[in-house]
């Protein structure tokens, strides 16, 4: 069977077309070795390489904020490819399994690579008799007289050591100096607006081995120098943690490629930190979310407090590794005050790096729960309102859920946050500026020439 596998990106956010889809490329890489399929992942704006390929099937992987884009391209695949079948799986789908919107045939919820392995085998065994063969795969949405109805979700995966390595040739990551890890799945914790705690119930992780094994793969296969890792919380395993770093050590590893991951200021101790200085990491990041204690607590059910984060920074600090932060505004019962606690955080703490989000009622979550209620948010809604990465040019239509400020009020703050990481990322190029590259790029001009014009382009961006 020839399986096209399609990664729903907004074409105009950097992130999304910076770093590929590694989950399809599980679900793909899975497909193809334990049943020798045809696979290929492209992502919602190459349309022309999709028509080429003329799939049998088609899995898209959406995200809430870019269910647009998925639907877009189903759409048209229906018309390009006659008798495709065409599934949606992600987190989006997960969240609301019982809605499956009229591009879709069916939706896969859960994890994909089993259900998604089912789906293809009983493809092909014809068409006759496919849709009754699919009422009965677990974790399988689909619609029955005039009704949307959805199997059981197939139980978690055990052993993430089950699914092997990535190919990540079939995404084109291979052509990056920076690529990225998924060493583990599901988070402990449950911060109420993070849809991935809610829909991965379960936290497991890759073992030790399996994750130096892919460490070595990309630094001997793609010459890789940076590694991103994007756990949901990639500390959360203690004893994992200090295996891992001894092995890096053991093997030279942290030598050779830097690491960036995920950590929690409640976690944070010496003997953590100096693990993951042994494993090579050079950036830890951070959910601080707030600088208002009230507003802390309620976004991370009071798990941590501020000065635990404070306190953390320092950490890291005197550890030598990079602290980058992300931070919410906009939550409900929030205030100009509280706002200004968190102003004074990022501000004071000299972060390494600093994104800042306003809360989105992402399906799935007790945000949304409460949004839903409140009738901000429907099942059937215009998805584009939750985009939460351009808050600068979607303010007016995004969905708002504070009720202390006008949406004018969170656009001015939202704005100042940004200037204040601006200027943060400004002053962290004038710092790691020392002479002697002065004095290198003297001796070349060109370079000089380059970096007042990158200068010049962040002064201007805070104007």
């Amino acid at each position: 069977m020839k399986v096209l596998f399609i990664n729903a990106i907004n074409p105009h956010n950097d992130f999304d077309t910076h770093y590929p889809s590694l989950g399809l490329a599980y679900i793909a890489t899975y497909l193809r070795n334990t049943d020798g399929h045809e696979v290929k992942i492209l992502n919602s704006d190459e349309f022309e390489a999709m028509k080429a390929f003329a799939p049998d099937i088609v899995g898209v992987s959406a995200v809430t904020q870019n269910m647009y884009w998925g639907m877009q391209v189903a759409e048209a695949l229906k018309k390009a490819c006659p008798g495709v079948v065409t599934v949606l799986g992600g987190p989006h789908q997960t969240a609301l399994p019982d809605v499956l919107d009229a591009p879709f045939d069916y939706g896969s919820i859960g994890e994909g690579e089993d259900c998604m392995l089912d789906i293809v085998r009983a493809l092909a065994e014809g068409k006759e008799g496919f849709h009754e063969r699919m009422t009965k795969i677990p974790g399988v949405v689909y619609r029955q007289d005039g009704k949307v109805l959805h199997n059981h979700e197939r139980k978690a995966l055990r052993e993430l050591d089950y699914l092997g390595i990535p190919d990540r040739d079939l995404i084109g990551e291979g052509k990056s100096m920076r690529l990225h890890m998924i060493t583990s799945r599901g988070c402990p914790y449950r911060c109420i607006f993070c849809a991935s705690a809610f829909n991965v119930r379960t936290a497991r992780y890759a073992s030790p081995k399996l994750v130096i094994d892919e460490i070595k793969l990309l630094v001997d296969r793609y010459k890789v120098k940076e590694i991103k890792i994007y756990d949901d919380l990639f500390t959360a395993h203690r004893t994992r943690l200090k295996e891992i770093a001894d092995l890096m050590d053991a093997e030279g590893l942290n030598k050779v490629v830097h690491i960036e991951c995920t950590n929690r200021a409640n976690l944070t101790t010496l003997d953590l930190l100096q693990d993951c200085k042994k494993l090579g990491v050079r950036a830890l990041a951070f959910g601080f979310e707030s600088g208002s204690q009230k507003v802390l607590e309620l976004l991370k059910t009071d798990s941590v407090d501020v000065e635990q984060n404070r306190r953390s920074i320092q950490m890291c600090r005197d550890t030598g590794i990079e602290v980058r932060g992300s931070f919410i505004i906009g939550t409900p019962g929030e205030t100009g005050e509280d706002l200004a606690e968190t102003y004074q955080f990022v501000d004071k703490n000299k972060l390494d790096g600093v994104k800042i989000y306003v809360l989105t009622p992402l399906p799935g979550t007790p945000v949304w729960i409460e949004a839903e209620k409140a009738g901000k948010v429907s099942r059937h809604m215009d998805w584009k309102k939750l985009h939460f990465i351009d808050f600068a040019n979607t303010w007016r239509e995004h969905i708002i859920l504070n009720d202390k400020m006008t949406r004018e009020e969170i656009r001015d703050w939202y704005t100042k946050f940004q200037r204040l990481a601006k200027r943060r990322e400004l002053e962290k190029m004038f710092q790691k500026a020392s002479m002697q590259s002065v004095v290198n790029r003297i001796r070349k001009p060109s370079k000089l020439v380059n970096d007042v014009k990158v200068i010049g382009q962040k002064i201007g961006s805070m104007i």
